[in-house]
């Protein structure tokens, strides 16, 4: 590298240190990256199984920003027993049409094991070809079985920001992104 040196120095003031280097012309990147490789996802057809209200809405409201199709589970009453709740997320996963990918939210609170929900999808003859995206807290993740991660293509990790979902759907799609990184 060529380049210059310098210092300048005045009594009672101090010094400055300067320095000059030149650089090699920056290589044109794409304006965006993350766009170019969001053009993929337009169109695609994505489920949510999600059981607090909120974060379903602003799942739902990311995933429409991507451009792609979200179908997702209504959302069952606080007051319904554990029993009744997966049996009303059974009934609504059997309504999805042909997603190619399902998150699945992990909820320890509600009683809502991401396990079992995903064994029933691998069971339903229209889901068994969906990637499967587990959806937990690091907390929870202590506590999930080890032998059941394997039922799912991905796991996220909350909180569950644009960033990362897109993150999780390049990889499934296996879309490079110098971005992620």
């Amino acid at each position: 590298m060529h380049g210059k040196i310098g210092i300048e120095s005045n009594f009672g003031k101090g010094s400055n240190f300067w320095f000059t280097v030149a650089f090699p012309a920056a290589v044109q990147q794409p304006q965006n990256l993350e766009l170019e490789s969001r053009r993929f996802l337009l169109g695609k057809k994505i489920a949510l199984v999600e059981s607090n209200q909120i974060a379903n809405f602003a799942f739902v409201k990311r995933i429409e920003h991507f451009k792609m199709m979200c179908e997702s589970t209504k959302i069952p009453p606080i007051a319904m027993s554990t029993q009744r709740i997966m049996a009303k997320i059974f009934s609504e996963i059997q309504m999805f049409t042909d997603p190619e990918v399902i998150f699945i939210d992990h909820n320890e609170l509600r009683g809502i094991d991401a396990a079992v929900i995903a064994e029933y999808i691998k069971q339903q003859v229209n889901l068994q070809n969906s990637a499967l995206v587990l959806m937990i807290s690091t907390k929870d993740k202590i506590n999930f079985p080890p032998e059941k991660l394997e039922l799912f293509n991905h796991i996220l990790f909350k909180p569950f920001k644009s960033a990362k979902i897109l993150g999780a759907l390049f990889k499934i799609y296996n879309i490079e992104n110098d971005d992620e990184n």
